[in-house]
């Protein structure tokens, strides 16, 4: 195992996590009618959904050396998006949603479950369609019930199923 790689992973899940939580949080402050209002909207709808985080917590999860560093930086990845998240929401929109914060800090514990059997789970083609299933349809669920079919979080959508397909392809 490669201590620098493991580092530099979790090092890179805090940041990357600190940063999508406050894009997340900003897109969902902005108001308006710009084309940079409604690429902002879209990203807010899908950062409201479960396909990114699948995505990103099934990337993080193969990059890392051993399932129980896969549990770890996906924990770190998605506990400092929550902080940057509600920092951003105490400090800048000055509202604090606490019973909201413990509900998510408690969906940690599946996550992080999840995280287990992406990395231990052998990678069959059985397994592989199995994932690619599942991840369609908790984008369906996103795109129909969370976006409301908007044209925009569709299209980013498809670029994450993309990207999520890659990595069922080629990561390990």
């Amino acid at each position: 195992m490669d201590k620098k790689k493991e580092l530099v992973l979790a090092f890179s899940s805090v940041v990357f996590g600190i940063i999508i939580g406050l894009v997340a949080k900003y897109s969902n402050e902005v108001m308006g009618f710009t084309f940079y209002d409604n690429l902002l909207h879209s990203i807010d709808l899908v950062t409201a959904g479960l396909f990114i985080w699948l995505v990103i917590c099934y990337i993080i999860s193969n990059f890392s050396e051993n399932k129980w560093l896969s549990i770890l930086n996906v924990i770190l990845f998605l506990t400092f998006m929550m902080i940057a998240y509600y920092l951003y929401c105490y400090f800048v929109v000055d509202y604090f949603p606490d019973k909201k914060i413990i509900f998510w800090f408690l969906m940690l514990m599946p996550c992080g479950i999840l995280a287990y059997f992406a990395k231990v789970v052998k990678k069959t083609q059985n397994i592989k369609i199995i994932f690619f299933i599942i991840g369609v349809l908790v984008m369906m669920f996103d795109i129909i019930f969370i976006q409301k079919m908007f044209m925009g979080s569709m299209i980013i959508e498809a670029i994450l199923l993309i990207i999520y397909t890659l990595a069922l392809k080629y990561l390990k």
